[in-house]
């Protein structure tokens, strides 16, 4: 199977909607995730269903051994792991090819349903499928489905529920402007939404918190606060790293964000409901990482919005004062380490 074209993978794929017929379609990318693959393929399979589902597994051309595990678990669960292994990295190659055969070969099966969980977190609940199942087939007025998660940091040896407070319910698209409280892997969505998705957002690169902006533009959001699933925090990620890169992931990411917005006709005070959320995290990053430029331009776009929060002064403050950003990134540090060790002796 691994030396198959791509095409010849796809029309396996293809082929699973008159053989199995799922109700639920998974979408997996994974890319050099070889430590971690095995916890998210057997979530999958774990899965306790009273419906046939099956799982699209999509390696990216990973230079480690994260390919031939996802076959290994193609040849012993035939009916539910579903693989595309790439021999070139199509994340690479821009103009949305990685979104696009995912997307397609997600949509060929046929299912109703499509639920997401990338290569580097999993899920925990063996019943998180049906459960979101259930309630998208007695609420039609619901198009998603998600959960709370847990965060587990990417040695392992620190986990926490992710969220204790209440989230937004039903109507979000507001909510979603001032920020995102989805976990990825833990959505559900109707396969419908996905259609305007392919309308809207495209030719621009399709980030997740796009996804929901859209879907929450046609549909109720339903929140289950269990635990069903695990995010990995992974240091090199595209969403984590140092200040310095995860200042340049939001100035990307509200880039796009923002062409979104204006595409789809967004009034002035929806983006700038989205730019006072996003703002908060620009500050704290810029100053942390010592970019200037970015922290004097994100105050003063604050201050139009009249958005200051109790953080943003204090880095305001700390500027002016010129306390060294490195002080304060050890009592971050410092704060990170005491969380880790009451969270161990509790």
């Amino acid at each position: 199977m691994y030396k198959s074209s791509i095409e010849q993978q796809l029309n396996r794929i293809q082929e699973a909607r008159n053989s199995i017929k799922p109700v639920v379609a998974i979408r997996c990318i994974a890319y050099n995730h070889e430590k971690y693959i095995r916890e998210a393929l057997d979530g999958f399979i774990k899965q306790k269903t009273d419906f046939p589902f099956v799982a699209i597994v999509h390696d990216d051309a990973s230079t480690d051994g994260t390919a031939a595990i996802i076959l290994e678990y193609a040849e012993k669960y035939p009916d539910i792991i579903l693989p595309i292994i790439e021999n070139e990295n199509q994340y690479s190659k821009g103009e949305n090819a990685l979104d696009r055969i995912t997307w397609d070969a997600v949509e060929s099966t046929g299912a109703k349903y499509i639920a997401l969980c990338e290569g580097d977190d999993y899920w925990t609940d063996s019943l998180k499928l049906q459960k979101q199942v259930d309630f998208l087939e007695h609420h039609e007025d619901y198009g998603v489905v998600h959960t709370n998660a847990y965060e587990v940091h990417h040695d392992n040896d620190f986990k926490k529920i992710s969220r204790t407070r209440n989230v937004p319910e039903g109507e979000v698209y507001k909510s979603l402007l001032k920020g995102n409280f989805i976990y990825t892997l833990s959505v559900l969505a109707r396969k419908s939404l996905f259609e305007k998705m392919k309308n809207e957002i495209y030719p621009l690169p399709c980030y997740d918190r796009m996804l929901w902006l859209c879907f929450s533009r046609y549909t109720k959001f339903h929140y289950m606060p269990e635990c069903a699933g695990a995010y990995r925090i992974i240091p090199s990620s595209a969403t984590h790293g140092d200040y310095g890169h995860m200042l340049q992931f939001n100035l990307r990411t509200a880039d796009l964000i923002v062409r979104f917005l204006k595409n789809t006709n967004a009034s002035k005070d929806e983006i700038n409901l989205f730019l006072a959320g996003r703002n908060h995290n620009i500050i704290k990053y810029s100053y942390l990482s010592g970019n200037k430029e970015e922290l004097n331009k994100a105050l003063k776009l604050n201050k139009e919005l009249n958005n200051f929060t109790l953080a943003d002064y204090f880095i305001y403050i700390c500027s002016k004062l010129r306390v060294p950003g490195s002080l304060i990134k050890n009592c971050i540090q410092i704060e990170k380490v005491l969380r880790k060790k009451l969270s161990v002796t509790h």
